[in-house]
């Protein structure tokens, strides 16, 4: 077993601190945005359909005009929109403060769990690594957090329970309810909890037996409670919820994902990508095992290996890195101020790098502007309801939160967004993909592609809407297309709304 920090204080001072940076690290982005981080538009319409429905499941959600049917799990969902009628609040500041919430109890639950499964000094190495890890938080801050932080909190909490020595049918019963819930949370979360309730909680010969019926009265659980929403839904709907979207995994992008080693997503001065593989090397060598097992089963069996889910196996894998400096370090006899003082300034490196990830290019802690969202509203308020819009793109559409918040803000259908079409099957979605990607081929040109873009989708009269400002962080162009923007009159066009988030023209006179 590898050394312990040289005192339990120490220990504990480590988790101390990896909670109060980790939280701090989390909320100065959303406070410095007056709108949710992210992706999210999707979920706003959902939440406020919920809202105006009297809390009832409807049968399909108003965003984007696609008569998407509601089959995501809805959960975190129905929560929000009961906190938001409960409370009078605003459904974008439910989007905003819920998945900080969640996301700071996840990094509590995760500790909770290095603890359970490492050694102290790596415990506190890998709590450290969970609470300034970008990828740990980024997802899950953002609005589209909401499902995500609810559900990672939920598996979490089953993977801590299950890592407990002692295996009883309490425990299984306790780890199928979250395991329950995290599925009707997010369909992705809980597949990180059952592999690592299962992976990690392999126990001795002794305790096989035992380990065995809680493992089956927890698979047990989880079906049950996962039947109370998917039971009623496959009836009413007349098709498998989880089934539909399913089209959307990809195990061999998720592998490549892996093997790249682009988890962590500091901005520079990446000090748990090196940890982490140490951690991976030392685990194989000398245990336990069982990590790499579970890194690579979580990333084979996501679309495309979720970052938010990852971070989960590479923190605990950079915990054992830590523990493993710490380890050489002990043998040498360094002093203990050093390797304190070290240990801070490292931490200080590595926080100024999370907070400059903002600048990433698709990084989730970037938010639509107020003079965007200004932009869609007046689009509420001015353009017949019925009006199909072209929202210029410069990203995938993963990447891409203009064009998904227009159709929540705006009320109005974007032919582009692809947001929510994966509910409606592989078809229907490649479609919208395809003509997102033809919106991002425009880049550069002027406004007669766009035009016949719209054209070829059946859409000939669709207005443009003209984002202004930087997309894509700090370092990205401010206006993202002068010459759509300046070709406007000229294909047929004319510009009704043009203020400081965007130009909106419509054809004709």
């Amino acid at each position: 077993m590898l050394a312990p920090l040289p005192s339990h204080r120490a220990v504990r001072l480590a988790l101390v601190a990896a909670l109060v940076l980790g939280t701090a690290l989390r909320a100065i982005p959303v406070l410095a945005a007056p709108l949710p981080l992210g992706d999210g538009g999707l979920f706003l319409a959902m939440i406020d359909d919920l809202r105006a429905s009297g809390l009832t499941l409807a049968a399909s959600t108003s965003y984007n005009g696609l008569d998407i049917p509601f089959l995501y799990p809805p959960a975190a969902l129905m929560l929000a929109a009961g906190l938001g009628q409960l409370l009078g609040a605003a459904t974008t500041d439910l989007l905003r403060f819920i998945p900080l919430i969640a996301s700071v109890a996840c990094l509590a639950a995760f500790m909770v769990l290095a603890r359970r499964l490492l050694a102290p000094a790596a415990a506190a190495g890998a709590a450290l690594a969970y609470a300034v890890m970008p990828h740990a938080f980024d997802w899950v801050i953002a609005g589209g957090g909401l499902t995500r932080g609810l559900g990672l909190l939920a598996a979490l909490g089953a993977m801590a329970i299950a890592v407990h020595p002692a295996p009883s049918i309490r425990r299984g019963g306790l780890i199928g309810a979250l395991l329950g819930a995290s599925a009707l949370a997010h369909p992705q979360a809980v597949v990180l909890g059952a592999i690592g309730a299962t992976v990690l909680a392999v126990p001795g010969p002794r305790l096989r037996q035992a380990w065995i019926t809680q493992t089956m009265v927890a698979a047990g659980v989880t079906v049950l409670v996962t039947a109370t929403w998917l039971v009623p839904a496959t009836l009413a709907l007349g098709q498998l919820p989880l089934g539909v979207a399913s089209h959307r995994l990809d195990p061999f992008n998720g592998l490549v994902r892996l093997a790249a080693l682009e988890f962590s997503g500091a901005a520079f001065m990446d000090l748990v990508t090196p940890l982490a593989v140490v951690g991976l090397v030392v685990g194989l060598l000398v245990g336990p095992r069982r990590l790499a097992l579970l890194l690579v089963l979580v990333y084979a069996s996501g679309p495309g290996g979720g970052d938010f889910l990852g971070a989960v196996p590479w923190a605990l894998l950079a915990g054992i890195g830590v523990g493993g400096v710490v380890h050489v370090v002990d043998r040498h006899g360094a002093p203990f101020g050093a390797l304190l003082g070290t240990a801070t300034a490292a931490l200080l490196f590595a926080a100024f790098s999370t907070l400059g990830s903002s600048i990433h290019e698709g990084s989730k802690l970037q938010a639509i502007s107020v003079d965007q969202a200004a932009a869609m509203r007046w689009v509420a308020d001015a353009m017949p309801a019925d009006t199909p819009f072209v929202v210029a793109t410069i990203d995938t559409w993963g990447n891409d939160e203009v064009s998904e918040w227009f159709p929540a803000i705006a009320g109005r259908p974007s032919i582009g967004t692809v947001q929510g079409s994966e509910w409606l099957g592989r078809e229907a979605f490649e479609r919208r993909e395809d003509v997102h990607l033809a919106l991002v081929g425009c880049i550069g040109a002027t406004a007669h592609c766009y035009r016949d873009v719209a054209k070829a989708v059946g859409e000939p009269e669709a207005a443009i809407f003209v984002p202004k400002g930087r997309l894509a962080g700090p370092f990205s162009a401010l206006d993202c297309c002068p010459a759509l923007r300046s070709t406007l009159e000229g294909a047929g066009y004319q510009i009704v709304y043009d203020g400081p988030g965007a130009t909106i023209a419509q054809r004709g006179g």
